[in-house]
């Protein structure tokens, strides 16, 4: 059996407040990203992530575009139906991640980000926001901490 790198939570944290430096304040979950960082290390889930981030992205920028031209306007309803999407799928790859944590963890997501009301569904939606900006950091060619530790983990089991 290959020895597997560890995260150290600090290095999760200081990267949580360089996010939110990055963000100009405007991070809501950083315990929860800190986590969601920690356990894709640990679970070897960095795609996961990065695509719930990439879906994210695109949830934030399409609710933007749908304010700004209103219900009225050509193609509303069809970035209504992708937005859905994207919804459900960053969801699943949220829950895939989550799935493996410990059942305090579980219940606090589960009842936080995907209970069905309206007060899951506005976090849901922040976490997103969060993860928005997790994409804008890579996008600006930036180190995200899980990817070193998931190619150091990968060539250890080789």
């Amino acid at each position: 059996m290959s020895q597997q790198i560890s995260p150290n939570s600090d290095n999760f944290a200081t990267f949580i407040r360089d996010l939110q430096v990055y963000s100009n304040s405007k991070l809501f979950f950083t315990a929860e990203m800190e986590f969601l960082l920690s356990e894709t290390v640990l679970r070897q889930m960095g795609q996961p992530l990065l695509d719930a981030a990439f879906h994210a992205k695109f949830i934030v920028k399409t609710q933007e575009v749908m304010r700004r031209i209103g219900p009225n306007a050509d193609g509303f309803d069809k970035l209504a139906a992708e937005l859905q999407a994207s919804i459900e799928k960053a969801s699943s790859l949220l829950k895939t991640i989550v799935k493996e944590a410990d059942e305090g963890v579980k219940k606090t997501f589960t009842h936080t980000f995907f209970r069905m009301d309206s007060e899951g569904f506005s976090n849901l939606m922040k976490l997103f926001s969060d993860l928005a900006w997790l994409k804008n950091w890579e996008n600006d060619g930036k180190r995200i901490p899980f990817e070193e530790w998931e190619r150091m983990n990968s060539s250890n089991d080789r």
